[in-house]
């Protein structure tokens, strides 16, 4: 049986701009209605998978000294990390329960301003006046042979890591390829960043080599100019050689995460299946905003 569910204002995905949105309607009388699929993203990614826990744990690796066993170090900062993040989303949880209508389940658009949200074996269709977007993106697949290995990393996941690897493969040198690196060379690891280009190419040559001679400093080796074309249980393989790894992470770009039938809602992505808005973040279907990372 489904359940039908009137709101003036229809939030999907608890992130900054969603929250905050949602916030700020119900707090002016609007009937609001929010929707989250996955109960470890409530509060967004910044405060769950980026932005406030990677930094903890960069600074936990900054904080090691050499007496301090590695091993025992990285699951201490990794317990730190989520007891920061376990509160943060109890205060996102409290911030918004008892003033909007909270939904759990996979949104999914059957007309304009009209979704179904299932979850489990619950099932709401939810019909507004206005809806915003706020569902984010994801890492980028590995999108190479051995890519779904075990031992192979996204952002997210190596932020749980099993034990600390003795040898980590970083592909990618963007911001997020880069802090990880720094980060598990102060845990320990050897730590080797491969990059298909320049790293930091589009960046003024004094920033470049600043970052790279900071790298340099902590004992992480880069790599510039290699294609990945394999991961095998102990190595990553590149038109430029091979290199040993027990442990990969893949950080080369993220990709949209968007609802299912946008094209039932009239709403249109680019050509990298972003959901493409104007000046003022509107989609092209009719009191529809996407905000965040998914636009």
């Amino acid at each position: 049986m489904t359940e039908t569910l009137p709101a003036e204002l229809l939030v999907i995905g608890w992130g900054k701009g969603g929250k905050t949105l949602a916030g700020k309607a119900a707090a002016a009388g609007r009937r609001v209605v929010l929707v989250e699929r996955d109960p470890d993203m409530i509060g967004g990614a910044c405060i769950n998978v980026a932005c406030i826990p990677t930094k903890a744990l960069v600074h936990s690796a900054a904080e090691r000294s050499p007496e301090d066993d590695p091993e025992t170090y990285l699951a201490e900062a990794l317990q730190r990390r989520d007891s920061l993040v376990e509160k943060l989303n109890a205060a996102n949880r409290e911030m918004l329960e008892g003033k909007v209508t909270v939904v759990m389940g996979e949104a999914e658009f059957v007309g304009p301003r009209r979704v179904t949200v299932t979850g489990g074996d619950e099932r709401v269709e939810i019909s507004a006046a206005a809806v915003v977007i706020n569902t984010g993106s994801a890492p980028r697949p590995a999108g190479v042979p051995g890519g779904d290995l075990q031992h192979v990393h996204t952002s997210i996941s190596i932020q749980h890591v099993d034990s600390l690897p003795s040898r980590l493969v970083i592909v990618g040198a963007g911001a997020v390829g880069l802090e990880f690196a720094h980060m598990f060379a102060g845990f320990g690891s050897d730590v080797t960043v491969l990059n298909r280009s320049a790293v930091l190419g589009r960046e003024d040559d004094d920033v470049r080599d600043s970052v790279l001679s900071a790298l340099n400093d902590s004992g992480v080796t880069v790599v510039e100019g290699v294609e990945v074309t394999e991961v095998t249980e102990k190595a990553v393989v590149t038109t430029g050689g091979t290199f040993d790894a027990d442990a990969v992470l893949f950080a080369t770009g993220r990709v949209p995460a968007v609802p299912a039938g946008l094209e039932k809602a009239g709403i249109e992505v680019d050509d990298k299946g972003f959901i493409a808005v104007d000046d003022q973040l509107r989609t092209s279907a009719e009191n529809v905003w996407a905000v965040g990372d998914c636009n």
